[in-house]
């Protein structure tokens, strides 16, 4: 009876290791993505999708958002609100795992419709900007799959 109690929580032991070591190794084959918005006009607001998956949802001017997604690459998709104001646009970004990419979501002023493009800026770029930034969301790094 002893013995089966020391082989249980013996595998109990290696099985909540296996599970912790997982949990490390995903979290080291994500990339940070930093989606900011300097000016932009009245309250118009940005969103970036991923496939179908809401990346950022709603980003105003003078705000920022971060997020965590797996490395490879992504098709994203701009688009906006007001919908009718705003076409979509489609973008290709290249991600790395463990690297950070800070990403400027840039407002087109047409004459009867506007789009959002995105925009890769330098760590500087951004960290110059971030003072007068305010975060879009929580501060932590939003984890998309």
């Amino acid at each position: 009876m002893a013995q089966f109690r020391i082989i249980s929580i013996s595998l109990l032991f290696i099985a909540v290791t296996v599970v912790s070591l997982q949990g490390q190794k995903s979290d080291a084959a994500l990339a940070t993505i930093y989606f900011y918005q300097r000016s932009g006009y009245g309250r118009i607001a940005a969103d970036v999708y991923f496939g179908n998956k809401p990346f950022v949802q709603g980003l105003r001017q003078r705000s920022y958002s971060v997020v965590q997604c797996p490395a490879g690459a992504l098709q994203l998709r701009t688009s906006g609100r007001p919908r009718y104001f705003i076409t979509e646009k489609t973008f290709l970004l290249e991600v790395e795992a463990k690297q950070t990419y800070f990403i400027e979501v840039v407002m087109d002023y047409d004459f009867l419709t506007s789009s959002f493009y995105l925009v890769r800026r330098a760590e500087a770029d951004f960290l110059g900007q971030q003072k007068k930034l305010r975060p879009h969301e929580a501060p932590q790094p939003r984890v998309v799959e």
